[in-house]
């Protein structure tokens, strides 16, 4: 249900002592607005106000909720009005404090986790609404219903008297936002990660189907989306290794893992989530003879192209790397971001040569054997001086004395090196996906087959 939301623009006639400094914080809104993801937002943007502040305007835009106020000593900061909240018709009201901000939010993310515990079902927020009511004070409304993915939509929304006035102030231009993840790498990572948990003891539903990671992956996905607030949402997946062009260029490619039979709960949980998706409304792309970071790659690639907006990619797979750039992130283990400017201060190189770096080093885990007898050490000084294999391939006679000893290991491994650069270089050309429109990822899901869903596999977030 789409959170609307009406607020009035008002100005802050506290009087104040010492000098005033102006700051402007601000949160996405979820436009799913349940009272969970209320409570992150006002969360988000507690943590980010300064104990001593005074409220000077707000305003809502592109579902940014933003605040400007005033670091200030007030004359009647200290005069704290009991921070009650009013619960009455499925609507939370509450005399927002201009000049005590953070106990007035305190007290709203309070009360709304109240309700939503008393309730025992999902509640969505689908009004916000705020107005004046003294020089100092403002009515904050929450109004609230009964989501439609719940078991028991029992209450309905009280109609709205009449509209109140509202003024924007000045917001940055509105961007879109994709948010692609690594299907595969997702679910096996919830996988593993509970079955050390657990043991041997899998978490079951009561149809008898593993779900051991079906929760943390909904939690996952969940975060993402709160924390991202994205405008467009796709998972990527893998075909079968053998399947891979890549292993038709190398029978060896991650051929050391064809031995490791996959656990059957993982590969029924793989079919879980994926079937989870579909009735979430959420778009799972996949080509063949192709791996997951390869279409991750062609549609980043495109939609950086389409100057569409900014790229967060969620997977744990290194050779992601080689699409960072300015507007494009990843997100990895314990939610810490690579970015292209982290990666140069790591590893000394551009990010766009990550596949030469590996195709000098190879890799272990992918079965990638590089260039025999020169490491980690080497490689970096070799692309910096020559920004790539082709480079470093047709400069042999001209290396420098410090690097002069690793000519005769290129001259001996060329080919393997090269076929090493193809093994790791993404593919982002695929033509079998130019007829899928962007759009078609555009972020609208289905809450009431996610409920459907959760209650089957007895999941409970």
């Amino acid at each position: 249900m789409v959170l609307l939301i009406w607020m009035r623009f008002f100005l802050s006639k506290n009087k104040r002592i010492g000098a005033n400094k102006m700051n402007k914080v601000k949160v996405a809104l979820s436009k799913n607005g349940t009272i969970s993801s209320t409570i992150t937002s006002l969360s988000s943007l507690l943590d980010r106000i300064p104990k001593m502040s005074v409220l000077k305007t707000i305003a809502i835009h592109n579902m940014y909720l933003t605040l400007e106020f005033e670091d200030t000593i007030t004359s009647n900061n200290q005069n704290s009005n009991p921070q009650t909240c009013i619960w009455k018709d499925n609507i939370l009201s509450k005399v927002f404090q201009k000049n005590n901000i953070r106990q007035s939010l305190i007290a709203i993310i309070n009360e709304l986790n109240s309700i939503q515990i008393r309730n025992n079902n999902v509640i969505d927020v689908t009004k916000v609404l705020i107005s004046d009511q003294q020089p100092n004070d403002s009515v904050i409304e929450f109004h609230t219903t009964v989501s439609s993915f719940s078991k028991n939509p029992l209450v309905e929304i009280k109609s709205m008297a009449t509209p109140v006035e509202y003024k924007e102030i000045e917001e940055p231009t509105f961007q879109e936002r994709l948010l692609i993840i690594d299907f595969n790498n997702l679910v096996t990572t919830c996988y593993y990660a509970m079955a050390a948990r657990e043991g041997s003891e899998l978490i079951k539903s009561s149809q008898g189907l593993y779900t051991s990671a079906i929760k943390p992956f909904l939690n996952r996905l969940i975060s993402m989306i709160r924390k991202y607030m994205p405008t467009h949402l796709v998972f990527a997946m893998d075909v079968a290794r053998s399947e891979t062009f890549r292993r038709k260029l190398y029978p060896g490619y991650k051929a050391n893992r064809d031995d490791k039979e996959k656990p059957d709960a993982l590969t029924e949980q793989l079919s879980t989530a994926r079937k989870l998706l579909h009735e979430m409304n959420i778009k799972v792309v996949e080509s063949p003879a192709m791996e997951a970071d390869d279409v991750i790659g062609y549609i980043t690639k495109r939609w950086i192209k389409e100057d569409k907006g900014k790229v967060v990619i969620l997977s744990n797979d290194k050779d992601l790397y080689q699409l960072l750039e300015k507007d494009v992130i990843q997100v990895i283990r314990d939610n810490s971001e690579m970015t292209h400017t982290k990666f140069f201060e790591k590893h000394g190189f551009e990010c766009g040569l990550y596949a030469d770096y590996k195709a000098i080093c190879g890799e272990a885990g992918d079965n990638i054997p590089g260039t025999k007898g020169v490491g980690e050490k080497a490689a970096p000084l070799l692309l910096k001086e020559y920004g790539g294999v082709e480079n470093i391939l047709s400069n042999l006679e001209n290396f420098p004395e410090k690097l002069k000893r690793y000519a005769k290991n290129f001259t001996k491994e060329k080919e393997l090196t090269v076929l090493s650069k193809k093994l790791a270089l993404l593919e982002c050309d695929i033509p079998t996906l130019d007829h899928i429109p962007l759009e078609q990822f555009k972020m609208n899901i289905n809450k009431r087959g996610m409920r459907t869903q959760m209650d089957l596999l007895n999941i409970n977030l």
